[in-house]
């Protein structure tokens, strides 16, 4: 069996990764799109915007066979620990020979040329970098530079969709996968794009707006229903992080993922703000706000740096969320992909816990929903 991995979060499913799942499977040749999707918490340090055997059942609908938890220690992480960590994932999973994602540009050899320069990181890939910072340029900003000058070209490391792509190929040749990677460009808004555009907006303006009529134009109709404007649980939300962190001692903050270079005692100083007031005042040209929210969400969940940094290195199993109807028996009996599945760890468990202590909702722990696609 041939499967095709898209690495996702899907919050919410749309238009636009529908389009990417048809795409995957025809472009791919595979048997069967596997998802990996973030579970109650996205990359930005933030809830998912509804629950995620919900956005699994929507996958499936949309195009995916099968659905898996990408681990929470690698959902509410930066981008390269995001895609390691994905890759690490699916590594050991048989049949895994292709991964397919949307990109702002670039070709599939675009991608492994950039994953080339940034892996070799040359004398000059180091020499401009530093040069960049003792000019007092932000990491990013001077990673940039010494990116373009071994050879790159900017968008690959500016777009946030060319950025991830890049990340996957690094990953998937450090690892020395026998697996091909598929851009795919994207149709419609930007991934960033806050303004909603008729068929395709990005979630982010989606999420916005979710009740709007072009937000719901966006999405297939079985996602359009489920979506609504929860601000009350997104308070919750923000309380619970903020409680947590005026809870926590500098030292333990320092622990948590992401949380360097003294940045605990800057947290720690603006603690009595509410939550927005102190993202904006803590976020910097060095400090980002998805940094921020996701150093208080790790600290919330007890995700330590160190911890990751060992779950990145190694092979972990994986965690069922949906499985279409028609491909349910062959995937069951299929022991070599089973012994590769596990039930719920205690990281997801205590993940799913806050997102439903946040919307007021009784425990909702299941067996893989099984979808029947139309």
């Amino acid at each position: 069996m041939k499967i095709c991995t898209v690495i996702s979060e899907f919050n919410p499913f749309h238009n636009g990764h529908k389009y990417l799942l048809d795409k995957a499977r025809a472009i791919s040749g595979a048997d069967k799109v596997m998802c990996l999707m973030s579970g109650p918490f996205t990359q930005r340090g933030e809830m998912a915007i509804m629950d995620k055997y919900t956005r699994a059942t929507h996958a499936v609908l949309g195009g995916a066979d099968i659905v898996a938890e990408l681990p929470v220690q690698f959902a509410v992480s930066p981008a390269e620990i995001f895609a390691q960590g994905a890759i690490q994932a699916i590594s050991v999973i048989p049949g895994i020979s292709s991964i397919a994602f949307g990109c702002e540009s670039g070709s599939r050899m675009d991608f492994i040329a950039s994953a080339m320069i940034l892996l070799n990181e040359s004398a000059q890939f180091k020499e401009v970098l530093q040069a960049g910072l003792q000019k007092g340029q932000s990491y990013i900003t001077s990673y940039q530079n010494a990116f373009v000058s071994c050879g790159g070209t900017f968008d690959m490391v500016s777009n946030p969709n060319n950025i991830l792509g890049v990340e996957y190929t690094k990953a998937i040749r450090s690892l020395h996968l026998n697996v091909d990677i598929i851009p795919v460009a994207r149709i419609g808004a930007g991934h960033t794009d806050r303004v909603q555009h008729e068929t395709y907006s990005s979630a982010t303006a989606i999420r916005i707006n979710p009740e709007g009529e072009l937000a719901r134009s966006s999405v297939p109709p079985y996602v359009a229903e489920c979506l609504k404007d929860d601000y009350e649980s997104q308070n919750n939300f923000k309380h619970y992080l903020m409680d947590n962190l005026y809870d926590t001692a500098p030292q333990d903050l320092r622990d948590c993922m992401g949380c360097t270079e003294g940045l605990e005692n800057r947290l720690k100083d603006m603690q009595h703000l509410p939550y927005d007031d102190f993202i904006t005042e803590t976020t910097t040209k060095r400090y980002t706000s998805a940094r921020i929210k996701r150093i208080l969400l790790a600290n919330a969940l007890g995700i330590s740096d160190m911890e990751v940094r060992h779950l990145v290195m190694v092979p972990h199993k994986i965690t069922l969320l949906a499985v279409e109807k028609s491909a349910a028996p062959d995937l069951f009996r299929d022991t070599d992909f089973m012994s590769h599945v596990q039930d719920h760890d205690v990281r997801e468990v205590q993940a799913q816990n806050l997102w439903l202590q946040c919307h007021n909702q009784p425990g909702l722990y299941r067996n893989p929903a099984i979808v029947q696609r139309p």
